[in-house]
């Protein structure tokens, strides 16, 4: 599995890719999802999710806990996770809102995962995992900024695979996957580089 750091380490979601698709075929030996879209398909399905996306965040606030809450409830309804899933990521959520730093965040984040191991099936161990890397890296990119930002950029980073899984969820489990682990990234770097000054 790619972590954030190799992410930004490696210099770019190209490069990320690429090495996504070679590790994929030395571990399984071909590509299994193939994903098939004409570049006029992928405008479409782009405008209908901008759409959708717009018209259910009346408020404008994409990142508040209610907003991320309807966001998982959305991968629910579309089967991408069940009932028991959408609990432990509501939970986990909830905790990035309530916590007063990012170690106590990490140490509550922590507790959670070791008892909701039997939960931590395809889809919710990569957007968990995504969750927890945000969360160190956090640490070490961000030691010196205010606790509000690293929250705030850790929601974001969590919004993000959760979008990349509703988004690649149309295409079935590994396309939920990949969804994950590149809107997650994407979304994490812009949140990453923009937290801070200077």
């Amino acid at each position: 599995m790619i972590t954030k750091r190799e992410v930004l380490q490696i210099g770019g979601i190209s490069a990320a890719m690429l090495l996504l698709a070679r590790q994929t075929q030395a571990q399984e030996g071909q590509i299994q999802a193939t994903i098939q879209l004409t570049p006029e398909q992928a405008g479409a399905l782009h405008s209908r999710y901008v759409t959708a996306q717009r018209q259910a965040t009346p408020d404008r606030q994409p990142f508040n806990m209610d907003n991320l809450i309807r966001l998982i409830d959305q991968l629910m309804e579309r089967g991408v996770i069940n009932q028991d899933q959408r609990k432990l990521l509501v939970q986990l959520i909830e905790m990035a809102f309530s916590a007063k730093s990012r170690a106590e965040l990490q140490e509550r984040v922590e507790e959670v995962i070791g008892s909701a191991q039997g939960l931590l099936t395809e889809v919710t161990a990569y957007i968990v995992e995504i969750y927890r890397s945000s969360i160190r890296t956090a640490a070490e990119l961000l030691a010196d900024v205010d606790w509000p930002t690293v929250q705030k950029v850790i929601v974001q980073d969590f919004a993000g695979a959760s979008a990349g899984a509703g988004i690649g969820g149309a295409f079935g489990t590994q396309g939920a996957i990949i969804g994950i682990i590149f809107c997650g990234a994407v979304q994490s770097g812009f949140a990453f580089a923009s937290a801070g000054t200077a």
